[in-house]
């Protein structure tokens, strides 16, 4: 895996934070991660350079082993916020407060405190002022607290380095199955987060909704490790799910030419503008499903050029729609 000891580094120090008053051991720590005294020695040294407040002690009565522990009343020293800065992170609260309801949540703790700093009169108004910003919750889903409930017991099953157990429901199939995962990351993608991981139920890397996960459990394996570049796994193709790499040829009348030109699309992604003010858009796609949906929610205004493989998807769901109408 890239980047082993960065990942090893972070879930040391995740160790000895869980482990509080108690500490952990520099032999517990080696046995965790199957290396050598000197490399935990080397890792806690990297942690304690860049500011993390680790501090080790020879516990006799505990074999006269080394345990590290967290200075447990560390604080980050005081930041001064501008009256500018403290009123626009107090907006942004109030405009994520749904997403944070759970106090055990550091976030939400964090937003709480800066509640806690604006003066009642000043919270007042801003909460009023507010009011004038819809935030856009058209994809919102209904289960976003739970959603990032989800989220931070997966990460911390990666910063632990261990597998996850679920149950994940398929909607095409109205079904759920049984998955053990080992979690590499997440992509934030129109208002849900994608988990990128081995399936050993199916042997293969698979993205994961997290909202359609349940029964969520971190078990004792650990994770099976793999080279895996997240950002190229997510942005290979056309909207968030893998498949097999294709390119399309899309052909935009004049009329959307602008709105598709204007977007951030795939990387690779091609345009060619034609005396007509239409545009041909080439790009790659994972799979038809994402792209087929693009198409169709354009109407009349995409024409596919190319493979005749999606011509052929999109020409059977017109005529299944022409049916209902």
């Amino acid at each position: 895996m890239r980047n082993e000891a960065l990942y090893r580094q972070w879930q040391i120090l995740h160790l000895i934070y869980q482990n509080g008053s108690r500490g952990i051991s520099l032999q517990n720590l080696a046995d965790e991660f199957g290396v050598s005294k000197r490399t935990i020695r080397r890792d806690i040294t990297n942690l304690s350079a860049v500011g993390f407040p680790i501090y080790d002690e020879v516990d006799n009565s505990r074999g006269r082993q080394l345990f590290y522990y967290i200075i447990s009343n560390y604080r980050i020293p005081e930041i001064q916020f501008s009256l500018p800065e403290i009123t626009e992170l107090y907006l942004a609260y109030l405009t994520f407060e749904s997403y944070y309801k759970n106090d055990s949540n550091p976030l939400a703790a964090a937003l709480k405190k800066i509640n806690s700093t604006i003066p009642e009169e000043m919270r007042n108004f801003l909460k009023r002022m507010n009011k004038d910003i819809i935030p856009d919750d058209s994809l919102t889903l209904k289960s976003s607290e739970n959603l990032i409930e989800k989220v931070r017991l997966i990460q911390q099953a990666i910063n632990g380095g261990k597998r996850i157990n679920f149950q994940y429901f398929n909607p095409f199939k109205k079904e759920y199955s049984q998955r053990e995962v080992s979690p590499y990351g997440f992509k934030s993608y129109q208002k849900n987060f994608y988990m990128a991981g081995f399936c050993h139920s199916r042997n293969k890397i698979r993205t994961f909704a997290v909202n359609r996960i349940s029964e969520l459990k971190i078990i004792s394996k650990k994770i099976l490790k793999q080279e895996l570049d997240l950002k190229s796994f997510f942005d290979d193709g056309f909207g968030i799910f893998s498949g097999n790499l294709r390119w399309v040829e899309l052909h935009c009348s004049a009329e959307i030419a602008y709105f598709i030109k204007e977007r951030n699309w795939h990387p690779q992604t091609k345009f060619q503008d034609l005396p007509d003010g239409s545009v041909i858009m080439k790009l790659p796609v994972n799979g038809f499903l994402e792209i087929k949906r693009f198409i169709l929610s354009y109407g009349s205004n995409i024409r596919v050029l190319k493979p005749v493989a999606l011509k052929k998807i999109i020409a059977e769901e017109i005529a299944e729609m022409k049916k209902l109408y």
